[in-house]
């Protein structure tokens, strides 16, 4: 279990540098990116300390960037090219189950939250849905803010299904 002093201080961290950045920029880890950077450069900014991986099942133009190696990868975001142009970039703020403490969740849509709103503006629209799946239902949440998006998925199913857990996410889009 992580020391509560020392994810206090991760999360206060990456507050400060999430309030220092530019509407277009979102760090995947030591990585700053920027929106319509050229593809290669992404690429290869992001090889130089993670795992990246095509999605081709998805879309020809994502990728994701992943710390660690299989089986015990930890996702860290994820980019979408257009045109050899970097158009959407997201940013993994935590992947949560009922083996994590409820706080940790809080903590992290918290921190969340206030560096979209420190790089935004404190004004938000917040949106809700629920897929439902045979193996059953994925809720969403969307707080989106002038120029970023905060997201939460929260999976309620059986655990040969979707199973119960939850995963927040930082997107800025050029679109």
């Amino acid at each position: 279990m992580k020391h509560p002093i020392k994810h206090l201080l991760n999360v206060f961290l990456l507050t400060l540098v999430l309030s220092a950045a530019n509407a277009s920029d979102l760090p995947i880890g030591a990585v700053r990116l920027s929106l319509g950077m050229e593809k290669e450069n992404v690429l290869q900014k992001l090889k130089d300390f993670y795992g990246v991986t095509e999605q081709p099942m998805i879309s020809s133009s994502l990728y994701s960037i992943t710390a660690d190696k299989k089986p015990n990868s930890k996702l860290l975001g994820m980019v979408t090219f257009r045109e050899g142009k970097l158009v959407w970039i997201s940013r993994r703020w935590g992947d949560f189950n009922t083996a994590n403490n409820s706080m940790e969740y809080a903590s992290a849509l918290f921190a969340a939250l206030e560096g979209a709103a420190a790089a935004s503006g404190s004004t938000a629209t917040i949106t809700t849905k629920v897929s439902r799946v045979p193996s059953g239902e994925i809720k969403q949440i969307d707080f989106v803010f002038s120029d970023r998006k905060i997201t939460t998925l929260i999976s309620d199913g059986p655990a040969q299904g979707l199973g119960k857990q939850a995963g927040i996410d930082e997107s800025v889009s050029a679109n």
